[in-house]
């Protein structure tokens, strides 16, 4: 939900693929967006690189968590990380969760979905029609809203 309320296309989750709501970090790309003296090329390849490194970042702590024994030592985001993962049972879980696709950053959609909440009101009334016509739920109107984007 926050994806689409909360954050921009200029931010994002970094997010665990397999337990959706085992957020490690918010990335911020404001500043590279809106830095003039950068090509939109160059921009995007900025955006993945800062993405790429904060996976990497995310990787390396949770293959370091899987070698704790005492987790009462453990600080800040180690601390969080490793309390994100007291219910899930697996003895390989900060391994598993360092593993590549398993880290997956996406980004926010707050921007997009307004504009298409806006540019909707000519046309949504007769797609409800329609879909009430075709007995098709009423929510698919919305997809068009969704726009997926992730890393």
């Amino acid at each position: 939900m926050d994806i689409y309320t909360k954050y921009t296309n200029d931010q994002g989750l970094l997010h665990d693929s397999q337990y959706v709501s085992l957020i490690y970090e918010k990335i911020d790309l404001a500043d590279i967006t809106s830095n003039a003296l950068m090509t939109a090329h160059q921009k995007d390849k900025a955006k993945e690189a800062r993405i790429k490194a904060a996976k990497q970042d995310v990787a390396n702590r949770l293959k370091n968590l899987a070698t704790i024994t005492d987790p009462t030592l453990l600080q800040g985001d180690d601390l969080r990380y490793w309390k994100m993962f007291e219910k899930i049972e697996d003895t390989d879980k900060f391994v598993d969760a360092s593993k590549r696709g398993r880290l997956r950053f996406q980004a926010g959609q707050r921007d997009q979905f307004i504009r298409g909440i806006t540019h909707s009101g000519r046309y949504l009334r007769q797609m409800e029609d329609i879909f009430k016509e075709l007995g098709l739920p009423l929510e698919l109107t919305r997809l068009p809203f969704v726009r997926a984007r992730s890393t």
